[in-house]
């Protein structure tokens, strides 16, 4: 048995069942932050906020007998097989263990349902199991960096973390009991809510704020992409459609010509559309918005581009059918100013440099750390 298995006996229960009660904010805050899959920060903002206001509703069920919040505990204190299980090592890093029912836990976050784990391909599960464990190596690699280079959190930051999750409790003592529950703390859990708090603070520093684009490097952007920004030239079209019927030509003629005197009779487009089209925009009317040139069939765009403003078209035929088209206005290629495009072209840079930073980051992480994997010298 590796010795960090003993050393780390007594530590490592109690960070198990702090994760229990405080793992929702973990989640919010750490896995959406260090997540490969991670794009928008915006919906982070969003996520970890309302996360941090709740209790941790995917796990936790209600006793409505007695009205507290319950959560599954990573292994029973009756259960010593499986709580010497849950404190296994996983992982070793930089000589801090991973323990086995951290990953579990990590696993039951990625999955859908314990349903869906059981009935996953082994090769699938063991996938989702090894990204689970690089997650957590990852986060306790950046916690060890964060701490080193004096990362604090302070008192303000953490109280109001801590009220948030309070807050959805009906009353202090249901808090408490929870804690009992549990048998933590809430020296402990605010301990478990810091380390949380310390890991945003180093994705802002080492990610977020090393991510920001500039105006300078937007404009050079833009001057170096003009083409990317060129409006072509487009039409406002509204299209009706008959379909031709194999043997039934003269049908289709028919109809398509009653559409049109019915049309220059006054109907409305949009009603001549919804009744009598006979493709997908029937049910916005006919109304296919704005086209540019190469978007549509080569017939059917020679006539939206020859017809005037406001103009009903005579019928015409195309491979698809027959025609009567409207269109409403027409705009001539345009090129878009560096105003008009600044903010998207900060947000896609943004976007593509919070990629590669944290990817950078990562691997700055595991370059210079002790990383031992279980049944790989443990």
């Amino acid at each position: 048995m590796h010795p960090l298995f003993t050393k780390k006996m007594g530590e490592m229960m109690k960070i198990l069942k702090i994760i229990c009660l405080s793992g929702f904010l973990s989640l919010a805050i750490i896995v959406l932050y260090f997540s490969l899959s991670l794009e928008a920060p915006s919906e982070f903002d969003k996520t970890a906020e309302t996360s941090a206001a709740r209790p941790r509703e995917a796990t936790a069920s209600k006793d409505t007998s007695k009205d507290t919040l319950k959560f599954p505990l990573a292994a029973s204190p009756h259960a010593p097989e499986a709580l010497a299980e849950s404190l296994r090592p996983a992982a070793v890093v930089n000589g801090i263990a991973i323990t086995a029912g951290e990953l579990e836990e990590e696993l039951g976050k990625l999955l859908i349902s314990p349903a869906t784990h059981a009935g996953m391909n082994p090769e699938k599960k063991d996938e989702t199991r090894k990204a689970a464990l690089e997650e957590l190596i990852v986060r306790q690699l950046a916690y060890q960096r964060a701490r080193a280079m004096g990362l604090k959190v302070n008192k303000s930051e953490l109280a109001a973390a801590i009220k948030r999750i309070k807050d959805r409790y009906k009353t202090e003592k249901d808090f408490q009991e929870a804690l009992k529950v549990e048998e933590i703390t809430e020296q402990d859990f605010k301990q478990r809510i810091e380390r949380d708090l310390l890991l945003k603070k180093i994705y802002q520093v080492e990610i977020e704020d090393k991510a920001k684009t500039g105006e300078e490097t937007a404009k050079k952007y833009y001057e170096e992409n003009r083409a990317r920004f060129l409006l072509p030239e487009s039409v406002h079209l509204k299209n009706i459609v008959v379909r031709i019927k194999s043997g039934k030509e003269d049908e289709a003629k028919k109809k398509i010509d009653e559409v049109y005197e019915k049309l220059k009779s006054g109907s409305s487009f949009y009603e001549m559309a919804y009744k009598f089209s006979e493709d997908d925009y029937r049910v916005l009317g006919g109304d296919y918005d704005l086209v540019h040139r190469g978007q549509l069939d080569a017939e059917l765009e020679a006539s939206a581009f020859d017809a005037k403003p406001d103009e009903i078209t005579v019928p015409f035929k195309t491979r698809y059918g027959w025609h009567v088209i409207k269109v409403e206005n027409r705009q001539t290629e345009r090129q878009l100013s560096y105003e008009e495009v600044k903010e998207k072209i900060k947000n896609n840079l943004y976007q593509k440099r919070r990629s590669e930073r944290r990817l950078e980051f990562i691997n700055s992480l595991k370059a210079t750390a002790s990383i031992e994997y279980a049944g790989k010298g443990l």
